[in-house]
């Protein structure tokens, strides 16, 4: 994968061109990070000054939505519902595997 790198809008939006394996398709793609995630946009071009057009305009219009509040990142129910239990989950999955291996000691303890 060919990629040249370009950074723009003070570093948070990185431009580089991804080739696609096998053939000599270019397309100029945008990523930025934004509330806590990554963000890939292509292009569709090849050409670089219509690609900073159309990835500009996608960066300020993701601006925008943050500075007013809007998720970008749309979660439904269930992963909303998860991310808020993610720490109890974790929890028991450290604690179970340790309560299992005490009690397969005391197994072999008794049967030996």
């Amino acid at each position: 994968m060919n990629r040249k790198l370009k950074h723009f809008k003070d570093g948070k939006l990185h431009i580089y061109v991804r080739t696609k394996e096998g053939t000599k398709m270019t397309t100029w793609v945008g990523r930025t990070f934004i509330q806590g995630n990554q963000l890939v946009k292509t292009s569709g071009t090849s050409n670089f000054n219509k690609a900073k057009q159309i990835l500009f305009k996608w960066y300020d219009e993701l601006q925008l939505k943050d500075k007013v509040g809007i998720e970008i990142h749309k979660r439904d129910w269930l992963e909303r519902e998860l991310d808020k239990h993610n720490h109890k989950l974790e929890l028991v999955r450290t604690i179970l595997p340790i309560i299992l291996l005490v009690m397969q000691t005391i197994i072999m303890i008794k049967i030996f």
